[in-house]
């Protein structure tokens, strides 16, 4: 009886039933698998399991014993496979024609002698040249004349003390960029600042007269300034200042200085472009910028040059010639 079984244990023993059965039908099946599958359906008949009906669990009936399935019949011994025919022997190809034989081609046409070249013309002889004119006799060069003697030369002015211990006359920035040339304590810091993009055109959009910031290109900006002992140091009297140029500025064909006021009034400053330098003259702590334009820069002097240093000694040692000539002549007379 079926139904006192679960659906779950049933549908399994159906499902064992189902390929033992198959296995039954295939007549190639072997004895070991027959006595396997008649194993499963045993085990599976022993798995069945009974619905709950009431009783205790803990005491359950005895499982009635399953019914002894029948052995399953013996397969079929398979029919012997049919002999298959002998395949027809193949027909013998037909033999290829013979290729017909060419025709033997014709013998070339015998090529034409070429014909004998004429001989080339003799040469003309070709013509004298005439006989080069003989060259003229240099003329005597004219004698020089006599130089003039030099004038007396007038009193020389006493040349200026020397540089007083304590003081130096340059002094460089960090970088060696910049430096100024003057008479300053030995004690002084100069500081030059390179202004950045932001601060350059916040400076430049300060500047009241416009018609400047129109007329000419702001390439640099410097704040120059010195220091003594932390505090703004202002020298008395000028003093020059020389800045390096890059490559790009040294290969500007005009350039000038701009003096910028705290109050944002801009002023030219001559000015001097020489050997990769650019200077100026100025007196007091300030901007000053680096301008380009595409024609002469006004109130810019390009050609007229600041007298340095070595300027300076050449002027002391023309002075002291003089001095010693117009002494030793005075010696003379005297003798």
């Amino acid at each position: 009886d079926s139904s006192k079984y679960t659906d779950e244990s049933l549908e399994d023993l159906n499902k064992i039933l189902a390929n033992a059965n198959a296995v039954a039908a295939n007549m190639k099946a072997t004895q070991d698998e027959l006595d396997q599958a008649t194993a499963a359906v045993n085990k599976a008949i022993a798995d069945l399991q009974e619905k709950d009906d009431g009783h205790d669990p803990e005491n359950p009936d005895n499982p009635d014993k399953p019914d002894t399935p029948d052995k399953p019949d013996k397969p079929d011994t398979p029919d012997t496979p049919d002999k298959p025919d002998k395949p027809d022997t193949p027909d013998t190809p037909d033999k290829p024609d013979t290729p017909d034989t060419p025709d033997t081609p014709d013998n070339p046409d015998k090529p034409n002698t070429p014909d004998t070249p004429d001989n080339p013309d003799k040469p003309d002889t070709p013509d004298i040249p005439d006989k080069p004119d003989k060259p003229n006799n240099p003329s005597t060069p004219d004698k020089p004349n006599k130089p003039n003697n030099p004038s007396k030369p007038s009193n020389p002015i006493g040349p200026n003390k020397p540089i007083q211990p304590g003081y130096v006359n340059q002094l460089n920035s960090a970088d060696n960029r910049v430096s100024i040339i003057g008479k300053f304590p030995d004690d002084i810091e100069l500081i030059v600042e390179d202004l950045p993009s932001d601060a350059k055109e916040n400076t430049i959009s300060s500047i009241t007269n416009k018609e400047v910031v129109a007329k000419y290109k702001f390439e640099k900006i410097f704040d120059i300034y010195m220091l003594r002992n932390g505090v703004t140091y202002t020298p008395k009297g000028n003093f020059s200042v020389k800045i390096k140029l890059d490559d790009d500025l040294a290969a500007k064909r005009y350039l000038g200085i701009a003096y910028i006021a705290d109050n944002g009034t801009v002023t030219m400053v001559p000015s001097k472009v020489q050997n990769g330098y650019i200077t100026f003259t100025t007196n007091h702590n300030s901007y000053y910028a680096i301008v380009s334009s595409d024609g002469p820069i006004v109130d810019t002097a390009t050609t007229t040059p600041l007298i340095g240093i070595n300027g300076f000694s050449v002027i002391l040692l023309g002075m002291l010639l003089a001095f010693l000539v117009k002494k030793s002549d005075g010696l003379i007379k005297k003798e």
